[in-house]
C-alpha cells in the first residue's frame, strides 16, 4: 500500500516537473529569439532585407536615369550602415516593449539619410551626370532627396491617433505577454526545484529511485523539445496555404525556413541537454547499489550500529 502511495505522489510531481521544464523551455527559447533584438536584426540579415532594399535603390536611380556600374560601386558600403542603423530602430522599439508605452515614434530619420546621401552620391558618380552642368547635377541630386524623403518619413508614430484604440489596445497585451515571458524563466525555475526536492522527499532521499525518476522526467522533457523543434518545417506547410503569390512565397520559402528552424533552435539545445542529463542520471540509478536494510543495521566492532 505504501509503495503504491510512494509511486503515485513520485509521478504525479515528476508530471508536473516535465510541464515546468517544458515551458521553462519555451521562455528560454522565445526570449533567446523572438524578444532578443539583436536576433532580429541578424535574421533581417539573413532574410536578405538589406540587400533587397539595396536592389530597390537601384531600381529608383535607374528610373531616374542613373545606372550602370558606377552605381553598384557608389551603394557598394550602403547595407552595412543600413544593418546598423536599422538594428538601431529595432532596439529602440523593444526598448519601448519594455517600458511598456503606448504611444510609440519610431524615428526613421538616419535611415533615410543614409539613403539620401547614397542616392546622391551614385548620381553624382554616374556618367549621365557627370558631364551635365553643375546645375543640372543639382537639380537630380534635388529631386532624388525629394522623392526619398517622400517615400521614407523622420518618424513613425504609433498611437492611438494614428492606428485607433483597437490596435493600441493589442499593444497594451503585447506588452504585458513580453513583459510576463521576460520574468518567465527566472520565475519557472522556482517551482521546478520545488518538485526535484518533493520527489526526494517522497522516496526518502535515497538516492537509486530518486536519479531514476528524475533523469525519467528529463529525458520526457528533452524528447519533446527536441521533437518540437524539428517541427519548424511545418512552417513551410502553414505558409504554403496562405493567399501569397507562389512566386512571392518561393522566393522567401529558404530564408523562412531557416528563420523557423533559427527560432527552434535554443529549443533544441535544451532538449540535447535534458536528454543527456537524464540518460546520466538513469545510468546512475542503474549502477547505484541500494545499501541492504540489514546492512544499515548492523553494529560494529566498537558495539555501535552503522
Amino acid at each position: 500500500m505504501m509503495d503504491s502511495v510512494k509511486g503515485f505522489f513520485s509521478g504525479f510531481f515528476c508530471l508536473l516537473l516535465v510541464s515546468v521544464l517544458s515551458l521553462l523551455g519555451v521562455a528560454i527559447t522565445l526570449n533567446l529569439t523572438v524578444l532578443n533584438p539583436d536576433f532580429v536584426v541578424a535574421e533581417l540579415k539573413q532574410l536578405g532585407i538589406y540587400s533587397m532594399l539595396t536592389e530597390q535603390l537601384e531600381s529608383f536611380l535607374a528610373g531616374q536615369g542613373i545606372s550602370g556600374g558606377s552605381v553598384e560601386a557608389a551603394l557598394s558600403g550602403l547595407e552595412p550602415e543600413l544593418e546598423e542603423e536599422i538594428g538601431n530602430v529595432v532596439r529602440s522599439i523593444y526598448r519601448s516593449i519594455d517600458e511598456g508605452t503606448t504611444d510609440t515614434a519610431i524615428y526613421l530619420g538616419g535611415i533615410k539619410q543614409i539613403i539620401q546621401d547614397y542616392a546622391a552620391r551614385a548620381a553624382s558618380l554616374s556618367p549621365e551626370l557627370q558631364n551635365a552642368p553643375t546645375g543640372d547635377m543639382e537639380a537630380v541630386v534635388s529631386r532624388i532627396y525629394s522623392e526619398i524623403g517622400g517615400i521614407v518619413p523622420d518618424t513613425l508614430l504609433l498611437s492611438e491617433s494614428s492606428l485607433g484604440a483597437g490596435v493600441v489596445s493589442q499593444f497594451g497585451l503585447i506588452n504585458r505577454i513580453t513583459a510576463y515571458l521576460r520574468i518567465a524563466p527566472r520565475v519557472l525555475i522556482i517551482p521546478a526545484v520545488v518538485l526535484v526536492l518533493l520527489v526526494c522527499l517522497v522516496h526518502w532521499w535515497q538516492p537509486k529511485p530518486i536519479t531514476r525518476a528524475v533523469g525519467a522526467a528529463f529525458i520526457t522533457v528533452g524528447v519533446g523539445c527536441v521533437v518540437v523543434s524539428f517541427f519548424g518545417s511545418l512552417g513551410d506547410v502553414l505558409l504554403g496555404h496562405l493567399p501569397v503569390p507562389p512566386d512571392a512565397y518561393s522566393q522567401f520559402q529558404s530564408s523562412l525556413l531557416r528563420l523557423f528552424n533559427d527560432i527552434l533552435r535554443p529549443m533544441r539545445m535544451y532538449g540535447f541537454g535534458f536528454v543527456a542529463v537524464g540518460i546520466c542520471l538513469v545510468i546512475v540509478s542503474v549502477l547505484w547499489r541500494a545499501v541492504p536494510s540489514e546492512a544499515r543495521t548492523r553494529p560494529d566492532r566498537a558495539g555501535g550500529w552503522v
